[in-house]
């Protein structure tokens, strides 16, 4: 996760079937990269090792000698190696006898390109005679998934180019021919953020959910806790505008502070609402709903104000790394923000939307209680009167 958090790179991932092509197409794109001005360095996954020789055997000359390609190769390996000839046992223990040349017989190319090379009729050739030697050098490192090889160019812009470069590179490669079997592929980091992300996510969802729980026990009703649980996107409002303004992106650290947020933003939304219900039992509801306002707004906006007092060197970036954790001050400042004033303004609406009047809801019940006690004596009255005429006629 703190690689994540940290890296300024720009990185492009390739995937392919054929080495050569990916190679290819990779240096392709590495240039891309240099061309880009915001770019310093750039280096690929292949970039060039240490030096390797490649001894290649013609089979026409090697047959000529009466040598397969295989007993060149046999003869090269067994001259710079050595051979186990034979095992001794001796005092109950095994011991491997090794045929070798003098460390110094073998010391550069030269000396192997005069290797002499016996085939079994006992006839001899040099080396230099039946194979070519080229040179190259061997890629420090290849990495194989799923059968495919991947190569990952990475280029270091400036820092405050690394957004813009990564966005200009990603639309210049993406329109680029690419070889068939050659494909974009998933970087590490890209890979790692997004299960941080997915994470961290879950983790915002389970908060709510945790949240919303506590609320319901407290006050025992969920209509009361649907009223607080508006405070979050009240709050997202605030924070998503405050990203846009200050040209923050998206990170893990702006996450982490989304996930401050549902447990903070809350706080005010209890207040309030814990408040009214308790001056609702003296008072009517817009009655209650005004005094709340009036008394609970200074400890509202008091608590609000510390928290983002607190947080401003955060978002500031004061002090050394603290560039990393800007996000979440930007995010927490932001969401409370609008959460209290959006809090303040429209919870008393909602509180009488879900809430609605008591009094009103009073009266309608006691409307609709009338009406039914009248269906059922008039039952009665049908039932009475159906009586009274079987006594008359002698029916029992």
């Amino acid at each position: 996760m703190t690689g994540s958090m940290t890296s300024d790179n720009v990185e492009i991932s390739l995937k392919g079937t054929a080495l050569e092509s990916i190679k290819a197409f990779s240096e392709e794109v590495a240039e891309v990269m240099r061309a880009h001005p915001s770019m310093i360095t750039v280096t690929t996954s292949l970039a060039d090792g240490n030096p390797q020789a490649e001894i290649i055997v013609d089979s026409t000359k090697a047959s000529a000698y009466d040598l397969s390609p295989q007993e060149v190769s046999t003869s090269v390996y067994r001259a710079l190696s050595g051979i186990n000839a034979a095992t001794i046992a001796r005092d109950g223990r095994d011991y491997t006898v090794t045929v070798e040349y003098p460390k110094d017989k073998y010391t550069n190319m030269t000396d192997v390109a005069n290797m002499l090379i016996t085939s079994n009729t006992g006839k001899s050739v040099a080396l230099s005679q039946v194979a070519e030697i080229k040179y190259s050098n061997a890629a420090q490192s290849i990495s194989k998934e799923d059968g495919q090889y991947g190569v990952t160019v990475t280029g270091t812009p400036l820092k405050s180019e690394r957004f813009a470069a990564q966005n200009d590179i990603n639309a210049q490669v993406g329109a680029m021919d690419f070889p068939d079997g050659v494909s974009l592929g998933t970087t590490s980091m890209n890979r790692m953020m997004n299960e941080s992300f997915n994470s961290i996510y879950l983790a915002i969802v389970t908060a709510v959910l945790l949240v919303f729980m506590v609320m319901t026990i407290q006050f025992e009703s969920i209509k009361h806790s649907l009223m607080v649980m508006i405070c979050i996107p009240f709050s997202l409002i605030g924070s998503i505008a405050i990203l846009v303004i200050t040209g923050t992106t998206l990170s893990m650290t702006s996450l982490l502070g989304f996930l401050v947020l549902v447990g903070t933003v809350v706080n005010n939304g209890i207040l309030f609402v814990d408040t009214t219900n308790e001056y609702r039992k003296t008072m009517g509801v817009q009655s209650a709903l005004i005094r709340t306002g009036r008394h609970r707004l200074r400890p509202i906006l008091m608590t609000t104000l510390t928290t983002i007092l607190s947080m401003i060197p955060m978002a500031i970036g004061i002090g050394t790394g603290s560039e990393m954790m800007q996000g979440m001050g930007i995010v927490v400042i932001g969401g409370l923000t609008a959460s209290t004033l959006l809090t303040l303004l429209l919870l008393p609406t909602f509180y009488l939307i879900i809430d609605g009047n008591p009094e009103k809801r009073k009266v309608k019940k006691e409307k609709r209680q009338a009406k039914r006690d009248e269906k059922v004596r008039k039952i009665h009255e049908i039932n009475q009167s159906i009586g009274d005429d079987s006594e008359e006629n002698g029916i029992h």
